[in-house]
């Protein structure tokens, strides 16, 4: 399981390298104004999914690995639907976010629900630890990426609108090409669906869905407070401030998307010993992650600041 593990931090390593480069990247080509939209779009993806993982994935993985040591529960096609309604309430988030965000509403709509389906579909294969499968998925979705940002800019269409309906495309691009290893079967009784969901799902989802609303509050609401008083500019500098840690997030999250599986396994073979210990190794790994980009950045920051605002002028602040 370690080693799993492993393959799913790298994993998750790779993508914040990627996402950290395409930051800096947005910074150098856009500017402070589309990547503040960038950035206020990309935080709105991460609550959806945060969002997600309260009402479907969590209950998802801990009913399943609970009772399922290998493969999916007869379940699937439930939790499937749900994640499909799910997804409706994204594009009426997306539509909404589009009377505030300068940006097209197609775009910000193939991004969001690709960015939350992706997430719902690793979650799908890491059920079954298929760790293998998700990294080889991610590295076709980062070379898409680059191929495509490469191919528009060299035609000068390069713009936020497009960066983002690349991002959404090259994630739906991925999840065709796993299609064979998923269940995205759906309940054709609703009644029955919402029947399973109420005495399932949201006994479990209504609990983690309190602990997520008060995280994004905590840790999102400066975006409201910037995008209310201050401009496009000063929200992208400011977030361009925080690229630096964005990466830990996600990295993170890596540990967190099997690691979540494995802890509920443990406690449905009732191993509470083994539960412990690998929590314990779990949190000093992340205490270690954080102190050690705490001191690159310490040590780099002098090159940091010149490289990532060279182009901020007086006038901004």
């Amino acid at each position: 399981m370690k080693s799993k593990i492993i393959i799913s931090v790298i994993n998750q390593g790779l993508l914040s390298v990627f996402n950290f480069l395409l930051s800096i990247y947005l910074i150098k080509v856009l500017g402070f104004k589309d990547f503040g939209f960038y950035s206020l779009i990309f935080a709105i993806g991460l609550s959806l999914i945060s969002f997600q993982n309260a009402f479907v994935t969590t209950p998802m993985s801990l009913l399943t690995k609970k009772r399922v040591l290998v493969g999916l529960s007869k379940y699937q096609s439930y939790f499937n639907t749900c994640q499909y309604v799910y997804l409706l309430g994204v594009v009426f988030i997306c539509v909404i976010a589009n009377y505030f965000i300068m940006v097209d509403l197609l775009a910000i709509c193939i991004y969001l629900t690709a960015f939350c389906f992706r997430d719902y579909v690793k979650s799908q294969m890491l059920l079954s630890y298929k760790v293998n499968l998700v990294l080889i998925s991610d590295i076709l979705f980062v070379v898409s990426v680059v191929l495509l940002t490469l191919l528009i800019e060299s035609y000068n269409l390069l713009s936020l609108s497009n960066i983002l309906i690349i991002l959404g495309g090259c994630s739906f691009f991925v999840n065709i090409i796993c299609k064979n290893a998923l269940n995205l079967r759906i309940v054709q009784n609703y009644r029955l669906f919402w029947k399973f969901y109420s005495f399932k799902i949201w006994r479990i989802s209504k609990w983690t869905s309190i602990g997520v609303m008060l995280t994004e509050l905590h840790s999102r609401a400066y975006l409201l407070v910037l995008s209310v008083f201050y401009s496009a500019d000063i929200l992208g500098l400011v977030q361009a401030a925080r690229v630096l840690f964005g990466p830990l997030n996600l990295l993170i999250n890596g540990w967190l998307r099997i690691a979540r599986n494995y802890f509920a396994s443990l406690l449905g073979e009732n191993k509470r010993q083994k539960f412990i210990q690998f929590f314990n190794w779990s949190i000093t790994g992340v205490v270690a992650v954080n102190f050690i980009v705490f001191l690159l950045v310490i040590t780099l920051w002098d090159n940091i600041k010149n490289y990532l605002f060279e182009s901020v002028n007086v006038d901004m602040l």
